[in-house]
């Protein structure tokens, strides 16, 4: 049985910032959700940057706020959403995408909040994301 995760609806945000693209969907693995949710509070203006990128279509990326994070075929298909601010606070909720197999949908799990500190990837970075990678998710379309 593979890990848990729940929908985080996203219809008044789609409504809101006239957003009609529904291909793409947003879910919190379960285990981490508590972590993940503190740093969204923290950083909700960023994160509504971070949704409104997300939402504009299955293959639109802003390395800025969401980007690719993979560095190996271990990592395939993890994305960082990026959370800077001028304070030296640079918080990442790392995140597993998932494609339906005409890449038509996309469902993106944020997996795991991280405090990074330092500029590049070190080995503790390296193993965070392996074991990432690891995750088992049961994804249905």
């Amino acid at each position: 049985m593979g890990r848990s995760y729940t929908e985080i609806p996203l219809d008044g945000f789609r409504k809101e910032f006239n957003i009609a693209d529904k291909r793409v969907t947003l879910y919190v693995d379960d285990l981490n959700s508590e972590e993940i949710f503190e740093v969204l509070a923290t950083y909700i203006k960023h994160f509504n940057v971070v949704l409104f990128w997300l939402l504009k279509g299955v293959n639109t990326y802003n390395d800025d706020h969401y980007g690719d994070e993979s560095i190996s075929a271990e990592t395939k298909g993890i994305k960082a959403m990026k959370f800077k601010t001028g304070k030296g606070q640079n918080y990442r909720i790392y995140c597993r995408e998932f494609f339906n197999s005409d890449k038509t949908k996309k469902k993106v799990i944020m997996s795991y909040a991280f405090h990074k500190k330092s500029e590049g990837m070190d080995k503790k970075l390296i193993n965070l994301l392996k074991a990432i990678g690891e995750y088992d998710y049961e994804i249905t379309w």
